[in-house]
């Protein structure tokens, strides 16, 4: 069986209108999630950031997913429920478990303390040289 193909633009769409779930929030919270999503997928070695929001159970799919809406959680402090909404979870119970799992291997051992810490810099560092690009203008 064949797989499908689809173009750049297509999954680039689709991300943002994943993104859009979250009408009700100011622009620069849905800003910092789409950069946290953004970089937890190039840390994963993800093909697009789209991929974290797939229902697949694959370990490659699952860990990264944990990671990014527990970085949402703790940098942008939303609401377990509309975390479970920008990743179309029934209800909050998913992400919270989601997230004390993450809690609990941070915990137990510092590669994924590592992983996080380079999301959050590369979050950092990007954020930063755009502050840099408005003084500059």
């Amino acid at each position: 069986m064949k797989e499908k193909k689809y173009t750049r633009k297509f999954l680039d769409a689709l991300f943002a209108s994943k993104v859009l779930r979250l009408k009700g929030q100011p622009s620069y919270v849905r800003d910092r999630i789409t950069l946290l999503l953004v970089e937890t997928s190039k840390e994963y070695n993800m093909t697009h950031p789209v991929e974290l929001f797939t229902d697949s159970r694959e370990w490659a799919y699952v860990k990264p997913r944990r990671v990014a809406l527990t970085l949402i959680r703790d940098v942008v402090d939303l609401p377990f429920s509309t975390i479970a909404v920008l990743f179309g979870f029934k209800d909050h119970t998913a992400p919270l478990h989601a997230y004390h799992l993450v809690r609990a291997e941070m915990d137990a051992g510092p590669s994924l303390c590592r992983t996080v810490r380079n999301i959050l810099q590369s979050v950092d560092k990007i954020e930063a040289e755009k502050e840099a690009e408005k003084e500059a203008d």
